[in-house]
């Protein structure tokens, strides 16, 4: 018995070295065919968004060509894009400078203090809008940051698809922007001409009238930001428009056997 424990001890450790080597094995494996059925998911994935026709893709000019040739007009259009809101503005300042310390009823305290606080009003808005347009010609380079942020050269159809839709964000910022702005010009010019009208004398309220009339430019004549980007929904309801098709005429009925009047709809995925 004292001869066979040795024996034993190194057929033990033998075979437990077998197992640990045999678990390594199995276990490699299942990594292994792991590592390879993502790597399969991932083709799948690829070769399905290749061989799918996104409208992005279609549209001519793309956003991406889109953001180039609007980049190159923005270096000189951004310095004078603005004018319908400095129109406004302009005319609102006139009509306070030439209301300023002409008071309808000079001995009337409430007269007085309203027409003050008109003109302020009127040239804190005017002042303010002045500036902000100047700052933002100066600072506010839209479309060049998006042609500097799409720049890159697509290597497959999912690249491509994401430069078109990161174009379109860019396309779409500035107009989303120059709407507000067109409105927010228009109620804050409007209300500071108004009040100015209702304060100052009779022989300065056409310039005050005349002001108000002048903050609605800003909604009469567009941000081009909001050309662009109307023009690129256009383009873009083309490309889907040519993926339905609704048509009449005479449609086979009863398994083709006579024709009868209907509508025929088709759809192109």
């Amino acid at each position: 018995m004292t001869t066979n424990r040795p024996l034993m001890l190194v057929v033990n450790l033998v075979l437990f070295f077998c197992l640990s080597i045999k678990t390594q094995v199995v276990s490699g494996q299942d990594s292994e065919t792991s590592a390879q059925g993502e790597e399969t998911r991932k083709i799948l994935d690829t070769e399905v968004i290749e061989s799918v026709e996104y409208p992005e893709l279609q549209v001519q000019p793309s956003a991406s060509q889109r953001l180039r040739i609007e980049a190159i007009n923005e270096r000189v259009s951004r310095w004078h894009m603005h004018w319908p809101i400095q129109l406004s503005s302009l005319s609102l300042l006139l009509a306070a400078t030439k209301a300023d310390g002409n008071y309808p009823y000079p001995d009337n305290e409430r007269s007085v203090g309203q027409l003050d606080d008109s003109v302020l009003l009127a040239q804190a808005v005017s002042g303010g809008w002045l500036a902000g347009t100047v700052l933002l010609s100066t600072l506010y380079k839209p479309y060049e940051t998006g042609r500097e942020k799409t720049s890159f050269r697509p290597k497959n159809k999912r690249m491509a698809l994401m430069k078109e839709r990161l174009a379109e964000e860019y396309l779409q910022g500035p107009a989303d922007l120059g709407w507000k702005l067109s409105l927010l010009s228009t109620g804050t010019h409007l209300g500071a001409s108004l009040f100015l009208a209702s304060s100052t004398t009779t022989e300065d309220r056409p310039y005050a009238i005349a002001a108000a009339a002048l903050s609605l430019t800003p909604m009469l004549f567009r941000y081009r930001w909001l050309d662009v980007w109307s023009w690129h929904q256009t383009y873009k309801k083309r490309v889907y428009g040519s993926l339905s098709n609704l048509s009449g005429g005479f449609v086979p009925v009863a398994g083709g056997a006579r024709m009868a009047p209907g509508a025929h709809w088709q759809l192109s995925f």
